[in-house]
């Protein structure tokens, strides 16, 4: 692992050579993870959802090289962050250089006693503000004195990593120490840091006179938040579906953490293994009426949204200016599958952003995942209700207009052809009425045209697969296929997917982020072998 010295060294010439924030070229050619936890954009992702009040004045304290700095900048009036590091200081300013409401301190000695803020952040703070300290009295303490920087009517915003974290009781090495399971056992050789149990954070909180305050729980964690959940909306029966989980180094690991999700959501068990906890925290008991956000900053500019559930509604946004003509593509698309009597949850354009009613209703995914284990034959059903309203989704194609001709003229071969062809019409993105025997469908931004009806059919049944594995054993994947006629192309249409996945989630520059995902389990079980 290459020194602190040369990653500072690195960022602060990525920073002085890229003024104006944008690192997708730094990210395609350096795939270094501290390169990556740094400069990405994924690591907005922890705050991007949330509404800041107008002309907001922000405290950050462990602002580091300013990974969320630049965000807290571009969304709020004025920003103070607190580094601990002259370099720190250095590579922050250069990189908000183009931001004229920044002040960056040394410590909080050197904050003016009396100023106040609308909202203070704290990241990494609390867990190393008392050297490791076991007990709870010395963080209330802590606590009450970062409050003291907050305005009557302000709102105080914490991260901490949970030392019962599920990835760490996968095996993953843990933050203060570098080690694995020092955090589950308490440290026991003592260290300069302490993780806290939702238990003990909420002590901690509890420990502060009249404070309150609200649970978020950002997934796979506070780095590269992908989904945040709250108490008043827990993940579903399975979340791994969406999930991109990265791990820096697989040597330690001795189980999947995305595997397991699925088991933890099952027992109700999810917010005690949640990795991070983000704390929304005030005196006045106003909270953010977000239940849920889902965000892929990932997908770039044009691509990035945000998906907000709230009470009543769902919201969905682009994330960025440059997403204006997806989010109005995405509501073309289903206005053309509700023209063609397709059943759709209804949408309606605001700018840009799309509302939606809050359904409560499974998803098909949901659905099969349970039917698979009980009526394999209702399983199947619903798959061929699913084709039924592909087919009914466009007007048919033109096979000499096809790429897929490209990989074989035969035009029986490919089936129907669909003139558009919304290829995203597969089980994770409809929601389910059982008794009506009717699908809702939603999230349709991607389109295809002139394309087989069973490209779409194979999106649908890779996904579901692929996310139950034990599904093969029940409802054989070899019969699926032969069912829909996909054995002869499966490979030409897998090819195609590659590409477009690889597009889709722009690759070129997440290309390292990936493959951090990928938990090859020969790894894990040579780890278990070893010990």
């Amino acid at each position: 692992m290459e020194t602190s010295k040369k990653i500072e060294r690195d960022l602060e010439a990525y920073v002085s050579n890229h003024p104006d924030g944008e690192y997708d070229k730094v990210l395609a050619e350096d795939d270094r993870y501290d390169i990556f936890l740094h400069l990405s954009r994924m690591r907005h992702s922890l705050l991007h959802w949330y509404k800041f009040r107008e002309r907001a004045s922000v405290l950050e304290l462990g602002g580091g090289y300013g990974a969320l700095t630049e965000f807290l900048c571009g969304a709020n009036s004025a920003v103070t962050t607190v580094v601990q590091t002259k370099e720190e200081a250095r590579i922050v300013e250069k990189r908000c250089k183009r931001f004229a409401n920044l002040t960056v301190v040394g410590s909080m000695g050197n904050l003016e006693k009396n100023e106040k803020y609308d909202y203070v952040i704290v990241s990494e703070t609390l867990e190393f503000s008392c050297q490791g300290h076991k007990g709870i009295r010395p963080y209330v303490d802590t606590l009450g004195h970062i409050l003291e920087f907050l305005e009557e009517d302000g709102t105080m915003l914490l991260t901490v990593d949970n030392r019962y974290g599920l990835k760490y009781f996968c095996g993953e090495r843990e933050p203060i120490t570098g080690k694995p399971f020092a955090g589950l056992n308490r440290y026991p050789g003592g260290s300069e840091g302490y993780l806290f149990s939702r238990q003990e954070l909420t002590e901690i909180l509890s420990g502060v006179p009249g404070l309150k305050y609200k649970f978020y729980y950002p997934l796979p964690d506070c780095r590269f938040p992908q989904m945040i959940y709250t108490d008043a909306h827990l993940p579903g029966k399975t979340i791994k579906e969406r999930l991109l989980s990265p791990t820096r180094d697989h040597s330690t690991l001795l189980m999947s953490e995305t595997r397991l999700y699925d088991d933890i959501v099952a027992n109700g068990v999810f917010p005690f293994f949640a990795n991070s906890f983000l704390v929304e925290c005030n005196f006045h008991g106003k909270f953010d009426g977000t239940e849920y956000a889902a965000l892929t900053t990932d997908r770039g500019r044009r691509h990035g949204f945000v998906t907000l559930i709230q009470a009543n509604q769902v919201i969905k946004k682009a994330l960025y200016p440059e997403g204006k003509r997806s989010v109005e593509n995405l509501f073309r698309n289903i206005q053309e599958l509700e023209g063609r009597g397709i059943g759709v949850v209804p949408h309606k354009i605001d700018g840009q952003r799309i509302l939606m009613p809050k359904v409560e209703l499974p998803t098909l995914s949901e659905l099969l995942k349970k039917l698979i284990k009980t009526d394999p034959k209702q399983y199947r059903n619903w798959f061929w209700l699913l084709y039924q309203e592909i087919l009914k989704s466009s007007e048919p194609g033109d096979f000499a207009q096809s790429k897929f001709r490209d990989y074989d003229r035969k035009k029986e071969l490919w089936g129907p052809i669909l003139k558009k062809a919304y290829i995203d019409m597969i089980p994770i993105n409809c929601f389910v009425d059982e008794g009506k025997k009717k699908l809702s469908f939603f999230d349709q931004e991607f389109v295809a045209f002139d394309v087989p009806a069973g490209y779409v059919m194979f999106r649908a049944l890779k996904y579901t697969y692929l996310f139950m594995p034990f599904a093969k054993e029940l409802v054989p994947f070899h019969e699926m296929k032969k069912e829909y006629k996909l054995e002869p192309v499966w490979d030409y249409y897998a090819r195609e997917e590659r590409a477009f996945v690889a597009k889709n989630r722009d690759y070129k520059t997440y290309g390292a982020f990936h493959r951090w995902c990928r938990r090859e389990q020969r790894q894990i079980l040579a780890n278990i072998e070893r010990l």
